[in-house]
């Protein structure tokens, strides 16, 4: 079954650039094998209007609508395929860099995160644009339906496939002290990977999994088992959470010099994998 790219960026709404708080509003996925590129919104704007209650509803509305137009291929039904420069907004949509030359336009209130890329075929890939909207539009979904962290392991799986890596290997041969189970996900050479969720819907299991990952990474700090640590996750709208949740990996990194320990957006993965 033949493979190929399916690259996507998140769209941020960050209203200070001083306290740098941020929310998710959007996904744009791109498949140039496939002649296809779609910006999909956050449905649930209330979201936006608890996260920041001074935000222009009117002004909102206009920038999603821009990113429709200059994303969607093809077009929305309500977008006319003879608007003036439509031939030269998609002019490099069967290149990979499409979306780069796209997004980078964008900064202030509205930001998009850096590209990044799946595996995907033609039977999957409708799956996977489910997923990756299901991942990053984490508010658009019943509570029962939102995502977990196997979900985040798989796209964050597909995401290392993409990118032919010759020295990924799957679950790194540390145990946790009270199972079998391997603490890490993947290892690319010297960097141990870990996908965590931060499943809002299940608070117990979410406060449990945090814990354990907090454990299982002063384990192995203390016992000088790894070097570097990258966790990554799906979403840190809560950012009191999160900054907690950070500030305790940042004091066990604290407890040995020669340790690393990052807490990445699955948005902002490769980036902080090539760093």
């Amino acid at each position: 079954m033949d493979e190929f790219k399916l690259f996507y960026s998140v769209l941020r709404y960050i209203p200070s650039s001083i306290r740098m708080e941020s929310i998710n509003v959007g996904i744009v996925i791109h498949a140039p094998s496939i002649s296809f590129s779609h910006f999909y919104k956050l449905q649930n704007t209330r979201r936006v209007a608890s996260f920041d209650d001074e935000y222009d509803k009117d002004f909102f509305k206009i920038t999603m609508d821009s990113l429709r137009f200059d994303l969607n291929y093809p077009v929305d039904n309500d977008l006319s395929t003879e608007s003036i420069g439509y031939e030269n907004r998609f002019a490099y949509l069967n290149d990979d860099s499409f979306l780069s030359r796209q997004t980078s336009f964008l900064s202030n209130e509205f930001q998009f995160s850096p590209v990044q890329a799946i595996q995907t075929n033609h039977s999957t890939i409708r799956k996977d644009i489910d997923e990756l909207k299901k991942t990053f539009l984490y508010y658009d979904r019943p509570k029962s339906e939102r995502i977990t962290k196997l979900e985040v392991k798989k796209i964050l799986s597909k995401n290392l496939r993409s990118y032919n890596l010759s020295n990924l290997e799957r679950n790194p041969d540390i145990a946790s002290d009270f199972s079998d189970e391997p603490i890490f996900d993947f290892k690319v050479g010297d960097k141990y990977i870990k996908a965590i969720s931060f499943d809002y819907a299940h608070a117990a299991t979410m406060a449990t999994e945090l814990k354990s990952t907090l454990y299982d990474v002063n384990k192995v700090v203390t016992e000088n088992l790894v070097q570097e640590i990258i966790i990554t996750t799906n979403d840190t709208s809560k950012v009191d959470l999160y900054k907690s949740f950070l500030n305790k990996l940042n004091s066990l990194s604290k407890t040995s010099k020669d340790s690393k320990i990052q807490l990445v957006q699955l948005s902002e993965f490769y980036q902080t994998l090539n760093r």
